[in-house]
């Protein structure tokens, strides 16, 4: 209903989202108001090989609108999309980690991908972030990295659902994410 997936998100009179009735607003705009990571995205985004193929920095930037397609990014756009991937990205460093984002997206693991399209949740810093197990197959020292920035870097603007089967992912519960990875052995390497 709140994503505009749904037909009867325009017929109820009663559901409003940002201080607006839900069926005076367009999907498209309410698209670019809301960073959505889940398992629907995950299995509908295009992974094609080839001419044309999104990389890991252009499936990113789909974010931006909202859609799967590519288009041509502003300045301010490659900034952010810099920041986001050096923060949150595969690799040692941000060298590494924007190097990284030039691999053709359906070529990355499952976990890379997961992560991408958690970047292209959070790449508009949108006032709502929909995040229906956003760290699903990622590794531990991923998921700590994620969880921080998350814990520190989503605004006081933002409002955040979170998904998860495990309690302890959610990372606005203090430390305990850290605490359970290395507690159980899992995450000591960390």
């Amino acid at each position: 209903m709140i994503t505009g997936d749904h037909p009867q998100s325009y017929t109820q009179s009663h559901l409003h989202l940002f201080g607006r009735p839900r069926k005076s607003i367009a999907t498209v705009q309410l698209q670019r108001k809301i960073g959505i990571s889940s398992p629907e995205i995950f299995a509908a985004f295009p992974r094609r090989l080839g001419p044309g193929a999104l990389t890991a920095r252009d499936a990113i930037a789909t974010g931006f609108d909202g859609t799967y397609a590519y288009r041509k990014r502003t300045e301010q756009e490659e900034k952010r999309l810099d920041e986001v991937i050096g923060a949150l990205g595969s690799g040692e460093n941000e060298d590494a980690r924007i190097k990284w984002a030039e691999t053709t997206f359906a070529t990355l693991s499952p976990d890379e991908q997961s992560l991408v399209l958690l970047m292209r949740a959070l790449v508009t810093s949108p006032p709502l972030v929909l995040l229906d197990e956003p760290f699903a197959g990622m590794d531990n020292a991923t998921i700590l990295r994620c969880s921080e920035y998350l814990r520190l870097q989503l605004g006081a603007h933002q409002a955040v659902v979170m998904v998860s089967h495990w309690e302890d992912e959610v990372p606005w519960r203090g430390n305990n994410l850290r605490q359970y990875l290395i507690e159980g052995g899992i995450g000591s390497e960390i």
